[in-house]
C-alpha cells in the first residue's frame, strides 16, 4: 500500500474523501497533490456531492417559492372575495 502525504493509507485518504460529502473532497484535493488514487476519490466526491448540493438546494428554492406564490394567491382571493378593488 502506498501512503498518502498525511501518512495514512490510500484506501483511508479515498475512503475519508466521502466521509463529509464536497467539503473533505475539496481538503483532499487541496492537501494531496500527488496520489492519483487519492485525488480520483476526490474529485468524484466533489463532483457528485456538489452536484447533490446544488440540486437540493434548487429544491429547497422551488419549495419556497411554491409556497409564497401559493401564500399570495390564497391572500389575493381573500381579498378578491371581500370585494376589495385596486384603486388606480
Amino acid at each position: 500500500m502506498n501512503k498518502t502525504i498525511g501518512g495514512l493509507d490510500e484506501n483511508v485518504g479515498a475512503a475519508l474523501a466521502y466521509a463529509f460529502g464536497w467539503v473533505t473532497g475539496a481538503a483532499f484535493l487541496l492537501l494531496e497533490p500527488s496520489n492519483k488514487f487519492v485525488r480520483f476519490h476526490a474529485w468524484q466526491s466533489v463532483i457528485v456531492f456538489g452536484g447533490l448540493s446544488i440540486a437540493w438546494f434548487i429544491a429547497l428554492s422551488l419549495l419556497f417559492l411554491a409556497l409564497v406564490t401559493g401564500a399570495l394567491f390564497l391572500f389575493n382571493l381573500r381579498l378578491f372575495r371581500r370585494g376589495y378593488k385596486l384603486r388606480v
